[in-house]
């Protein structure tokens, strides 16, 4: 791994407190799974990662108020905050543990440094979308249910963004893709 557990350890606990120690083993964890898998492999592993963490943190009733886009569910309910913070912590500090460069060169990449609320791999992420990449970008988050899922809760609002990840949760939960 090119990045130090005690840098990103920092960078967790400076994002989301003392739950950073507990990131940072799933961080690390995730980091010896992906290490040497193309980014289509790696996407759906880390896609695996998000979907379990949901189906482990989450209530049914938490689960579907996401799905829905009920926003009272998302403003009001801690536990889907702290999934949110600390899935997305998890996918920054993996990625930093393995010291991706800052530059996207494909959908997978793009939608993996979305959900990573990393400043600098936000950047690249919409440098690669506003280059024209961007339009490609649903037809891989089809395939990819808990990116879709996470994405539903860090773009709560009325966006693009928001649409395209429901109609793509739904499309993969239903196996239309």
């Amino acid at each position: 791994m090119i990045g130090t557990s005690a840098a990103v350890e920092r960078l967790l606990r400076e994002r989301i407190g003392e739950a950073g120690a507990e990131v940072l083993a799933r961080a690390e964890r995730l980091a010896g799974e992906i290490r040497f898998l193309p980014w289509p492999d790696r996407a759906r592993a880390l896609d695996a990662f998000c979907w379990a963490e949901a189906q482990r943190r989450l209530s049914t009733e938490e689960i579907t108020g996401v799905v829905n886009r009920q926003p009272a569910m998302l403003r009001r309910s801690e536990r889907v905050r702290a999934y949110a913070e600390a899935t997305s912590a998890a996918l920054a500090g993996c990625l930093l543990l393995l010291g991706e460069a800052e530059v996207v060169e494909s959908e997978a990449t793009a939608l993996t440094y979305l959900l990573t609320g990393h400043q600098p791999l936000l950047r690249a992420a919409m440098d690669w979308i506003e280059a024209g990449g961007g339009g490609r970008l649903r037809d891989s988050m089809v395939r990819l249910p808990g990116f879709a899922f996470l994405f539903l809760i860090l773009y709560p609002n009325d966006s693009a963004e928001s649409f395209m990840a429901r109609d793509a949760f739904w499309a993969a939960m239903l196996g239309r893709y």
